[in-house]
C-alpha cells in the first residue's frame, strides 16, 4: 500500500498521533526521575528502651534490645528498633529491624527498615555508622523504597541513640 499527499501538522491524522507522542517524550523524562528516586535526609533519635537482655555467647557480650524513637525529615514519625547487637575484639555489630509508622512526602503508612551497622569507641564516644533498607511498605507507603545512610553516637548508659541520616527514596 502506497501512502501519497502531504500532512501538514494541523491534519488530524499526524495531530491525533503528535499529541501521544510529545506526551510520552515529557513524561519519560520525569518517569526516569522517579526511578532514580529523590535525597532523604533528616535526624534521628532513640527516646526509650522497652526491653533488654545481655548475654555471654561464645566469650561474646550479646545485647537484645527493643527501643524507641523519632525520626524528623524526609522520613518524619515514631518508630520502634528490634536490635541485635554483639560486642567483641572492642567492636560492635549490628543488625536491628526498624518499624516507622512516618510520613514522606505527605503520605502516611508504615516502613519497615533492616539496618546493619557498627559502633566503634572513639575517644570515648561510642559512635555508629549503618545502613538501613525499606524492606516493605504499606498504607500510602507502599511500594515505597529508601536506602540511607545513619551516622550518630551513643548518648546514654541504656545505649539510646541519635544522629543523621541521608540517602535516596524512590516509590515504585
Amino acid at each position: 500500500m502506497k501512502i501519497s499527499g502531504s500532512y501538514p501538522l494541523t491534519s488530524k491524522p499526524l495531530a491525533a498521533l503528535a499529541l501521544p507522542l510529545l506526551f510520552l517524550v515529557l513524561t519519560s523524562g520525569s518517569i526516569r526521575l522517579a526511578e532514580a528516586g529523590r535525597d532523604a535526609n533528616g535526624q534521628f533519635m532513640d527516646t526509650s528502651v522497652i526491653g533488654s537482655q545481655t548475654s555471654i555467647i561464645d566469650g561474646n557480650v550479646v545485647i537484645d534490645q527493643t527501643n524507641t524513637g523519632v525520626i524528623y525529615g524526609t522520613f518524619s514519625g515514631a518508630y520502634v528498633m528490634v536490635v541485635h547487637l554483639k560486642l567483641y575484639s572492642g567492636v560492635a555489630t549490628y543488625t536491628a529491624i526498624d518499624t516507622c509508622t512516618c510520613t514522606v512526602a505527605g503520605k502516611l503508612g508504615t516502613l519497615v527498615f533492616i539496618e546493619k551497622g557498627t559502633l566503634l569507641l572513639v575517644n570515648g564516644v561510642f559512635t555508629l555508622a549503618s545502613v538501613a533498607k525499606v524492606v516493605e511498605g504499606s498504607g500510602q507507603l507502599d511500594g515505597l523504597k529508601a536506602s540511607i545512610r545513619l551516622q550518630g553516637v551513643v548518648y546514654d548508659a541504656n545505649g539510646l541513640t541519635m544522629g543523621t541520616y541521608s540517602g535516596k527514596v524512590s516509590s515504585t
